[in-house]
């Protein structure tokens, strides 16, 4: 399949150019296979700070006294969907149902 339109949630979608999908026969997930760099530098936003307070392991994973770079998406552990538009720097995770957004720093 070369091109798809995913929809995560009403607002937002990820619209690829190109995806290829791979199942996983051990657990069923389907995953991506083209890698994704990221940095450190790209930290959750204000706004979704306040949105992860209820949820106890994701405000673990990105604020634990133990967690370097507090907030930085670096500190998240998979599995999660991830990614970004062409238009801004803004990066965005899809875990545990809820979505986040990055910025750079």
């Amino acid at each position: 399949m070369n091109t798809t339109r995913i929809f995560i949630g009403y607002e937002e979608s990820i619209n690829p150019v190109e995806i290829f999908w791979d199942i996983d026969d051990k657990d069923s997930i389907l995953r991506v296979q083209d890698p994704l760099y990221m940095t450190k530098d790209y930290y959750l936003t204000k706004e979704h700070q306040n949105k992860i307070k209820e949820d106890s392991a994701l405000t673990a994973q990105l604020f634990h006294d133990s967690v370097p770079n507090k907030g930085s998406i670096m500190n998240l552990k998979p599995p999660f969907v991830l990614w970004k538009s062409s238009k801004n720097d803004t990066v965005k995770i899809f875990k545990n149902e809820k979505t986040l957004r990055f910025v750079k720093n």
